[in-house]
């Protein structure tokens, strides 16, 4: 009997382990899903690979195994797993990811990768396993790079999917468990982890959204947002929803929307703001409906350096901002960088 093909998605670990869930792998394999392809996230900060791989080739032909990185120690960590699975017989190698993203080329030089996807994957990736398939040829794959005969060959990317245009993340493909506990740092309280939205309207000189989203930002509106924590609450229990967005604020009727119905939800909430659209009422309808914290990148209390940051607000700004959240009682989380050259 023939045995059904699956594509394998690895989370590689991180180097510090702060526990999330692999947002990007649960987003493609929702799209391989409605595609009628069978996929499997492996999130190696909490799985046995050599267990998985037993279990997973006694029922399936691996179509291809996929490694989603961002820069930094997970592609130490990514690279052992790349060599691990070449030497079980594991391909093809297709890498992912921020970094890859970023790095196209850099990336495709490393004997341990195969193939590349570059930027959002999430229509490429059917594109892809259609390819090998033999069902369209490799120049039709968006993002696609690959070498052949000693060259690189990258192809264009499109603009980024439309996002809600795109099914919401089917969370039912991965064991919520182990990603809502109690974060005794962060939190303190059984969360679940939400991307609403891509890209971010600002520049900031040290992102990586400039090169990705090319300073332009989507999100889902208000019905999928609701339809996705509906989804959620049939799957687990939680009482606060972390928005992962990199500028979760940047629609504020969305905004206003979304709170008022956690409100009612009696469930608390996370969101970040750049801190130049922070007014008094924004911060008052955060406290009203039980924000739990308001994250904001200051990054440093220079005025010069963030000029330079491209981060175009002033320290009269960040004390009134600090004076509202002291008024309304609402919890702010600061981020800093230091060690700029100047």
């Amino acid at each position: 009997m023939m045995k059904k093909e699956i594509v394998l998605l690895f989370f590689p670990s991180t180097g510090p382990q702060v526990l999330e869930p692999p947002f990007g792998l649960v987003s493609l394999a929702t799209q391989l899903k409605e595609a009628g392809i069978e996929s499997r996230i492996i999130d190696c900060r909490i799985e046995s690979v050599p267990e998985v791989l037993k279990s997973v080739t006694k029922d399936y032909t691996i179509l291809f195994a996929g490694l989603s990185i961002m820069t930094g120690p997970q592609i130490t960590f990514a690279l052992r797993l790349a060599k691990y699975l070449r030497k079980k017989g594991i391909g093809p190698l297709v890498w992912g990811g921020v970094h890859v993203s970023l790095l196209p080329e850099e990336t495709l030089k490393h004997g341990l990768v195969d193939y590349v996807l570059k930027g959002y994957a999430d229509l490429s990736i059917v594109q892809f396993c259609k390819a090998l398939k033999g069902e369209v040829p490799l120049e039709e794959v968006e993002g696609l790079g690959f070498k052949r005969e000693g060259r690189i060959i990258l192809h264009p990317v499109n603009p980024n999917p439309r996002l809600d245009e795109l099914s919401l993340p089917d969370w039912s493909l991965i064991n919520l468990a182990p990603y809502t506990h109690t974060d005794s740092v962060f939190l303190r309280k059984k969360s679940v982890f939400l991307f609403t939205s891509r890209g971010c309207p600002f520049s900031c000189s040290f992102c990586y959204g400039s090169s990705l989203h090319e300073k332009k930002w989507q999100g889902r509106s208000y019905e999928q947002i609701t339809q996705e924590l509906e989804s959620l609450e049939k799957l687990t229990d939680f009482e606060s929803v972390f928005f992962h967005d990199d500028n979760f604020s940047v629609d504020k009727e969305r905004l206003r929307k979304v709170a008022h119905y956690l409100k009612v939800k009696k469930k608390s909430f996370v969101v970040s703001a750049n801190l130049s659209t922070v007014s008094e009422e924004f911060v008052a309808l955060l406290s009203e409906c039980g924000c739990l914290r308001l994250d904001m990148a200051i990054e440093s209390g220079s005025e010069k350096i963030r000029g330079k940051y491209q981060k175009h607000f002033s320290n009269a700004q960040i004390r009134k901002v600090f004076d509202w959240s002291n008024q309304y009682k609402l919890p702010m989380l600061t981020s800093f960088i230091v060690g700029h050259p100047d």
